[in-house]
């Protein structure tokens, strides 16, 4: 049987200008507006989404200016598949296309979630400690009003107020999710096992930031097909549809955003000298939508992957220099994990990283007892949303300022490296720049 690979079509359509301006995430699929592609099969169920053009640096606005990054060409993304072997003709004929700008890969990701074998390190309590939760909390750096976003399964808040995390706010009404039916916003079941995901993130989120304002934005089904960069693609174009929105008030504004997943097996991109690669190419859609997301002023974070040298997820197929494409971009920070010790944890992937070389920027907390989903918060699914909160309690006193261009993104990720734990000024490939270290972060910014 002939393989079959997925990929995300990128067309220039003024259709697509207009969808933007109109502040819309998707469009529903019309053949209208698409190319006929012989041998290619159209995703119908799956929508237009129309992305911003090339992102520059973002410029200072004036309040009463609309913030647009998105020079002319705004173009719609759509999904189908192909067979692996007629890939290159059927690419050829499609470059006859004057509307087709780029031929994606969309490889399946995974959750990056943990080390199956070895024993818990260390109880919520001591990460707390380490995360100097108390004190950050005495200097009002707890979340309030800043929202954070996880990308991942969704959340059930039923179960977090269950257990004890009740301060913070749950965003329905801004969060998101490809499929409602299956995972609605604020109460994805907990079972099967691997839909508990997003819960899990979301409760290490809160332990630093316990009064923050969560919203889902669900776009990994485990366990289906549906688990491919274009359902990621969707959820970035949210975020970022809401960070506009936000911006162009000409108020300052904080949205943090996190993501637990990770590409575990670089052959199911295409090839690195393939235009339409992900993990080494920043012109790639979706490494484009980060740049746009940080661009737009969103703090991202990502984990770093399990695929380290020492205890690589089953999944892995390979092992080492495994954190790619988006999760390594230079303009998000990209978190390893440790243990309560601060010793690294033998799956956090390392670098160096395939877009920015200098990655994971550092390291947080994971492996420990938290949740109560499982013997142990594991993975740098765990660490990924500890630095997460951490940023978000940050931003509770330093927003990020669109009309000054004050304490963007950038500035905090360089405040997070220069304060981390640290053996020596080198960068280092398994710990970054160091364990994340709230308190001397607060102390340089607050101080």
């Amino acid at each position: 049987m002939a393989e079959i690979i997925r990929l995300m079509i990128e067309l220039r359509s003024p259709a697509a200008e207009e969808s933007l301006s109109r502040g819309e995430i998707a469009a529903e699929f019309d053949d209208g507006l698409l190319p006929p592609l012989p041998g290619f099969t159209w995703d119908r169920a799956f929508p237009l989404i129309s992305i911003p053009g090339a992102v520059h640096a973002p410029e200072p606005v004036r309040a009463e200016e609309s913030f647009a990054p998105a020079s002319p060409g705004a173009t719609w993304i759509a999904c189908g598949e192909v067979e692996r072997t007629n890939l290159d003709q059927w690419r050829s004929e499609a470059e006859a296309y004057p509307e087709i700008v780029g031929v994606w890969s969309n490889p399946p990701i995974e959750l990056a979630v943990l080390c199956p074998d070895s024993p818990g390190s260390g109880t919520e309590a001591e990460i707390a400690t380490l995360l100097a939760v108390e004190q950050m909390v005495q200097q009002g750096l707890d979340g309030s009003g800043v929202p954070l976003a996880l990308v991942d399964t969704g959340s059930n808040q039923d179960f977090l107020h269950q257990r004890g995390k009740t301060q913070h706010t749950f965003d329905a009404a801004h969060s998101l999710s490809i499929r409602p039916d299956v995972l609605p916003p604020g109460r994805v079941p907990l079972t099967p096992a691997a839909l508990s995901h997003g819960t899990m993130t979301a409760y290490d989120a809160l332990i630093a930031a316990p009064r923050a304002i969560l919203r889902d934005v669900a776009v990994v089904l485990p366990g289906t097909t549906q688990q491919h960069l274009d359902r990621v693609l969707w959820g970035f174009k949210g975020i970022y549809t809401l960070a506009l929105a936000a911006r162009n008030i000409g108020q300052p504004f904080s949205l943090v955003v996190s993501n637990s997943w990770a590409l575990s097996d670089p052959d199911e991109d295409l090839p690195a000298n393939d235009p339409g690669n992900f993990i080494s190419n920043p012109q790639h859609v979706v490494n484009r939508m980060v740049a746009a997301l940080d661009a737009a002023g969103v703090d991202v974070v990502f984990a770093a992957g399990n695929c380290g040298p020492s205890c690589p997820f089953p999944s892995c197929r390979a092992s080492g220099a495994t954190i790619y494409g988006a999760n390594s971009h230079p303009q998000a920070l990209c978190v390893g994990g440790v243990d309560v010790t601060g010793a690294p944890l033998g799956y956090s992937s390392i670098g160096p990283g395939f877009l920015g070389p200098l990655k994971p920027d550092l390291c947080g907390f994971a492996h420990f007892s938290g949740s109560g989903l499982s013997s142990r918060d594991i993975g740098t699914s765990t660490a990924a949303p500890v630095v997460a909160g951490v940023l978000a309690a940050l931003r509770t006193r330093l927003p990020y300022d669109p009309v000054q261009n004050k304490f963007p993104p950038s500035y905090l990720r360089g405040v997070l490296r220069a304060t981390a734990r640290r053996q020596g000024n080198t960068h280092d490939r398994t710990l970054g720049w160091g364990v994340i270290n709230p308190a001397a972060a607060a102390a340089k910014l607050f101080s």
